[in-house]
């Protein structure tokens, strides 16, 4: 797991509370105050943003399983690829700390999401996510232009396996890159860096309610 070891006393984290089926979320950004037989985190910011581009889904308790061919790869595997172009979730963590204390600084995670294939695989190491009107709190974005290390997180929702993808980005508000995205404001282009694939699933499933209806 790429948060092996990082879950450190005084460390910045950044959360994210998501009910995907009422469409809910709350990011909630501090440091870490306690690691040792729980998590406890003193939040200096939380905030909801509203339900747009959330894709409603059901939850359900499911054993966890041994994700086969499970490791960290460098490059991704096809197959990552392909799970990556078909998604309409991601999870993104950002952030920047320069020196002394400002209320800029810390960690943050956000959620992404559009039709499948909104996530564009450029290249084999190369993704570029467009960027639409939205909250205009640029808190992702914002953290890129001071720090491009990104982290994001893709979840297959019917089995439970997890793609983490370490990455460097690069806000494009070129004219030729944006113009191949109709509505978009900007692009959001990632280097991937590394992939790693957990070995274990989560111990949840999620039901797409219109799919299943259909």
């Amino acid at each position: 797991d790429a948060l092996e070891g990082a879950l450190a006393v005084g460390a910045d984290i950044g959360l994210l509370g998501i009910d995907l089926a009422a469409r809910r979320r709350n990011r909630a950004n501090g440091r870490i105050v306690g690691a040792d037989t729980e998590l406890r985190v003193a939040i200096d910011q939380s905030f909801g943003n509203c339900p747009k581009y959330i894709r409603p889904r059901l939850p359900h308790a499911a054993e966890r399983a041994i994700v086969p061919g499970a490791g960290v790869f460098v490059p991704p595997r096809e197959d990552h690829l392909g799970t990556i172009a078909a998604s309409d979730t991601f999870f993104i963590a950002s952030g920047h700390r320069g020196r002394g204390e400002r209320s800029s600084f810390g960690m943050d995670a956000s959620h992404r999401g559009g039709e499948p294939g909104f996530v564009d695989v450029v290249g084999p190491r190369l993704l570029r996510v467009p960027d639409y009107a939205g909250n205009k709190h640029f808190n992702t974005l914002g953290n890129v232009v001071m720090d491009p290390r990104v982290g994001l997180l893709f979840v297959d929702f019917d089995s439970g396996a997890m793609l983490q993808v370490a990455a460097t980005a690069t806000l494009v508000t070129v004219a030729g890159v944006v113009g191949r995205y109709a509505g978009a404001e900007r692009v959001l282009e990632l280097g991937i860096d590394r992939v790693v694939q957990p070995l274990e699933t989560l111990p949840l499933r999620w039901t797409d309610p219109e799919r299943a209806a259909a």
